[in-house]
């Protein structure tokens, strides 16, 4: 663990450093915006996929869930992208409202996947209770 208290005598140079970190999230930015990109062709594709599944017999209940993955799963994509064109508006125009809406973008991103994960979690924990039932439930008929 690193430790956080400042190193007397040493140099310390905050806008060098500061310059570093912005070029470093620049670099990082790309990479996002390419990510978001993708995402985004991705979600086109699957929605044409919804849409062609809607023809096929019996498909309704697959276009149902591909939409539905569509729905929950865009705005991450979405904030991801905000948030990769905040940090290359910030490169351009240098002002601090510019680094907070993007950084508000990525506290958004997190949040999201957050709230996803812990719905995950509690769904499995609702299966894995459900599963414990029913197998109690088959182990008194098997008697």
């Amino acid at each position: 663990m690193e430790s956080t208290t400042p190193v007397p005598n040493a140099e310390v140079q905050p806008d060098a450093d500061m310059d570093q970190a912005m070029a470093d999230l620049l670099k990082a930015s790309r990479w996002m915006k390419f990510l978001s990109i993708i995402g985004f062709v991705f979600f086109g594709l699957a929605a044409i996929g919804a849409v062609l599944l809607l023809f096929a017999p019996q498909g309704s209940l697959p276009a149902a869930i591909l939409t539905f993955f569509i729905i929950v799963f865009i705005s991450p994509v979405l904030y991801l992208f905000n948030y990769a064109n905040g940090i290359q508006k910030h490169q351009r125009t240098a002002t601090p409202e510019t680094l907070e809406a993007a950084f508000e973008n990525q506290r958004k991103l997190w949040m999201y996947y957050g709230i996803v994960m812990l719905v995950i979690f509690i769904a499995m924990l609702g299966l894995v209770a459900f599963l414990g039932v029913n197998y109690t439930e088959a182990l008194k008929h098997l008697r």
